[in-house]
């Protein structure tokens, strides 16, 4: 099932499909180079732009990405933020100085 905005390149494309893996793509650009990966999940303008084959990655923020072309269950959360391997969650890009688990910033992170 293809679901297409008027300008689908350039607005909001929102894809599945058997033959590529149920892989969603929500921004201009976005997951364009997937050829086999799937469940993977972009949000925002060229995010997962160097993923071919990987999987299970999903990234939010404009330009957000994975490390790899092939890798598989990245989570990168954040403008430009890249992924740093296989079975990562990456907060921020190399901007961000400090992460908050809580507003108090009390919570524990494991």
């Amino acid at each position: 099932m293809n679901i297409r905005g008027r300008y689908s390149f350039k607005n909001v494309k929102i894809h599945q499909s058997a033959l590529i893996g149920s892989n969603v793509a929500i921004g201009m650009n976005s997951s364009l180079k997937i050829t086999s990966g799937s469940n993977n999940v972009g949000v925002g303008g060229n995010t997962l732009n160097i993923t071919t084959t990987g999987s299970n990655n999903t990234a939010v923020g404009r330009t957000a990405t994975t490390s790899s072309a092939t890798v598989s269950n990245e989570t990168m959360l954040g403008y430009g933020t890249t992924g740093q391997g296989t079975n990562t969650v990456t907060l921020g890009n190399t901007s961000v100085n400090s992460v908050y688990a809580a507003q108090d910033g009390d919570a524990m992170v494991h």
